[in-house]
């Protein structure tokens, strides 16, 4: 017995194939940059988000309109893994002005911004009241349709960048 192995007997066209493969994986790798992820994470996860902003709106009837406009998305780039993005989304204290009123005794008060209430308080619970759980619910709800989403992205992306022979 050899050590060599050899498919279908002819090395030169083994070659050429994996020639081939490679040059497709570069075109893939090239369709595929950051830019691209971000695109596909941000498509994915927009059904999420108004999904999340309408759990928020029915879950807390009262004074809704700063809650579910906090309801925010991001897509960055990983610093610590160089090359992929990551997308979250969830309720966001970020670009909400804090909203001050004086109380009875004339002294000024600050709400606590709608992340903070409907996001920690509201969702998570306190000591005082029990948590909704809507976030984990609706995440839930979602995980699927969202790994579908990227798989079918990803899918496409290959299929694009396939060889035409």
């Amino acid at each position: 017995m050899t050590d060599d192995v050899v498919i279908g007997g002819d090395i030169a066209a083994m070659e050429r194939l994996f020639d081939e493969f490679l040059d497709h994986m570069s075109q893939f790798d090239k369709r595929l940059s950051l830019q691209t992820q971000k695109i596909i994470l941000r498509n994915a996860v927009a059904p999420a988000v108004r999904s999340l902003r309408g759990a928020t709106r029915a879950a807390w009837p009262k004074r809704t309109g700063r809650a579910w406009r906090s309801v925010k998305t991001t897509t960055k780039n990983s610093r610590s893994r160089p090359g992929v993005a990551y997308a979250t989304y969830g309720w966001s204290n970020k670009g909400i002005k804090p909203e001050v009123y004086i109380t009875r005794k004339g002294r000024w008060r600050q709400r606590p911004k709608p992340a903070t209430y409907i996001g920690i308080w509201g969702d998570l619970g306190t000591v005082k009241q029990t948590g909704k759980g809507i976030f984990r619910s609706e995440w839930q709800n979602q995980e699927n349709a969202i790994r579908e989403t990227v798989s079918r992205a990803i899918i496409r992306i290959m299929r694009e960048s396939k060889l035409s022979t």
